[in-house]
């Protein structure tokens, strides 16, 4: 458990190394950007740098443990260099050097102690996961990957930043079991650094901010507890959504103060960037898309300037394009397993393959190992499906939240004298609140219509209830203001109170447990050797369609049509043909 502990502090540390490079960037482009950027934020910019770099480099380069390990100890020493300016982000939110460390370093090791318990628990991991890791670090970016296995055609830049954290396996798989409590971390600290540094007129946001690290730590709607120590996109991708929203609402909130130019600047390109990352973690995400209104509303009401605007858009643009083009290097299409965004290609996967995978897809949310052509054919899978729905760990979360929001609704009509979050703001503000909801709707339309399985949606089913309980949420009665953490003192205090719960936690772990070296826990996996493609070796397991950590590259099985005359080359290897 300390090991695992200790690698996500390792990660973080190398995250926030190319976040403070990141920051000075933005800061050359934009002066007073860095306004908006808390201490947390920083870290998520230096992992999206993280994956740009490992997308770009693993192009031509396995991520080896020369090439990622360089990667790490460069990262490393950026932080080093840059430490100044990672504590001057905490302390524009009127947070110590000491407490921003303190606080970041419990977080870090709290969530890598729930790690070891859950490194097998999600079943894609064996499936697919461990060896799309491996992939990129042992070979360079492979034309028409998809043509040995389907799901290499998933494209999730997850796989190749979990690659270079790993250091090409100088750390084991470290990346892939660090990334959910990793991206956890910087968001937990950068929401409670805005939290505390709220005035009560802008509370909205913070209310709203910390109910989403609530309910992502805390309860089953993300299964962060029970599979995050898994390299799945579902978590990452999951928190990132939450915290979009956190960061429309606040930039929203900062529309009441004439003055907060440059942190509303820096507000809605960082909101760019994050939704960017999100949808390069999983496709599923992309109806966040649409928060990119909020920016644009704002640049309308003259609240940012439209340089903010372009800077965020071409952000966005550049952590977008090359996750695009690594998904049309691996399968041919833009969005597989989409068949009609495949591309006329020499590498693309079978268009028949593509359309099976979808169709499965599709199929196995609404009701499992049910054929598609019956499963798709109509209706009859609506009436299981909703009682699956019942039985779902989420459920009692998401009903909780609504009866908060109903309750705060409530309170917030009948009493005198309760202001509100959201009271005092101007119309158009108050406004936005009705675009999240829409694009909460948009996100669990999109959801419904696409592959309903209940644990893919709940995060879109509990925003709703979320944005209410923040608009309804008091702030004062009859004129006094009702208590609320700020300042100095209340980070001190926040910052000491985690670091105790994590020496606490730390030492209730049984000692053998603690001392455990062997990270992280994978079944092992019998194969058997299925030829060659293009001089790589294909291995299947001898049991079984999960690969875990078998030698590469293993496939759960060769279905007729999967590797069909593939198409693979790269200059490590090439097609025979």
């Amino acid at each position: 458990m300390l090991i695992a502990a200790g690698l996500v502090l390792v990660t973080a540390a190398i995250c926030l190394g190319y976040g403070v490079v990141m920051l000075r960037l933005a800061e050359r482009l934009r002066p007073g950007l860095s306004a908006g950027v808390t201490a947390g934020d920083v870290g998520i910019l230096g992992y999206i740098a993280v994956s740009l770099l490992a997308t770009l480099l693993n192009v031509a380069v396995p991520l080896s443990p020369v090439v990622a390990g360089t990667a790490c100890v460069f990262g490393l020493i950026l932080l080093a260099m840059g430490a100044r300016r990672f504590f001057a982000q905490g302390a524009g939110f009127g947070w110590a050097a000491l407490p921003t460390v303190a606080t970041l370093g419990a977080l870090c090791v709290l969530l890598g102690l729930l790690i070891p318990r859950s490194t097998a628990a999600h079943y894609d991991s064996g499936l697919y996961h461990v060896q799309a890791i491996r992939l990129a670090m042992e070979y360079p970016l492979i034309l028409g990957s998809a043509n040995i296995h389907m799901r290499f055609g998933y494209n999730s830049s997850l796989f190749q930043t979990a690659a270079l954290l790993s250091g090409g396996g100088l750390f084991g798989m470290a990346g892939a079991i660090t990334s959910n409590a990793l991206l956890m971390a910087f968001v937990l600290l950068a929401s409670l650094q805005r939290a505390i540094a709220t005035p009560a007129n802008w509370r909205r946001s913070a209310v709203f901010a910390l109910a989403v690290c609530a309910v992502a730590v805390v309860t089953p709607i993300l299964s962060f507890r029970g599979t995050v120590g898994t390299p799945n996109s579902d978590i990452p991708s999951g928190i990132m959504v939450f915290y979009a929203f956190a960061l429309a609402l606040h930039l929203s909130d900062l529309q009441r103060d004439a003055a907060a130019t440059d942190r509303r600047g820096g507000t809605a390109v960082l909101l760019f960037c994050v939704v960017a990352l999100a949808v390069t973690l999983k496709l599923s995400a992309a109806p966040a898309v649409l928060l990119a209104v909020l920016p644009l509303l704002a640049w309308r009401r003259a609240a940012i300037a439209g340089r903010d605007l372009v800077l965020g858009i071409g952000a966005a643009a550049a952590i977008g394009v090359p996750w695009l083009l690594r998904g049309v290097a691996t399968s041919g299409c833009i969005a597989y397993p989409q068949p009609s965004s495949c591309l006329p290609v020499p590498w693309r996967i079978h268009a028949s393959v593509a359309q099976s995978d979808l169709d499965w897809m599709r199929s196995w949310a609404r009701r499992p190992e049910v054929p598609p052509e019956i499963v798709l054919a109509d209706w009859s899978w609506f009436p299981d499906w909703v009682a699956a729905l019942t039985r779902e760990p989420g459920l009692p979360t998401i009903v909780a939240l609504a009866a908060a929001a109903a309750l705060l609704a409530l309170a917030r009509l009948l009493p005198p004298g309760i202001a509100t979050a959201s009271a005092g703001a101007s119309r158009a503000p108050c406004a936005d609140i009705w675009v999240l909801a829409g694009v909460a709707v948009a996100g669990m339309a999109f959801w419904f219509v696409s592959a309903p399985l209940v644990r893919y949606g709940q995060s879109w089913i509990a925003l709703l209830p979320m944005l209410a309980i923040a608009q309804c949420w008091p702030v004062s009665f009859r004129g006094r203001a009702l208590p609320w953490p700020d300042g100095r003192r209340a980070a001190a205090a926040l910052a000491a109170v985690l670091a105790l719960v994590a020496i606490v936690q730390t030492a209730r772990q049984p000692r053998a447990r603690l001392a455990d070296t062997a990270l992280p826990h994978y079944p092992a996996t019998a194969v058997a050797l299925r030829g060659e493609h293009a001089g790589i070796p294909i291995t299947i397991p001898v049991q079984g369609n999960q690969c875990w950590d078998a030698p590469r590259l293993c496939t759960p099985h060769l279905k007729a049509g999967l590797v069909h005359e593939p198409f693979l080359w790269t200059w490590w290897v090439r097609d025979p043909s």
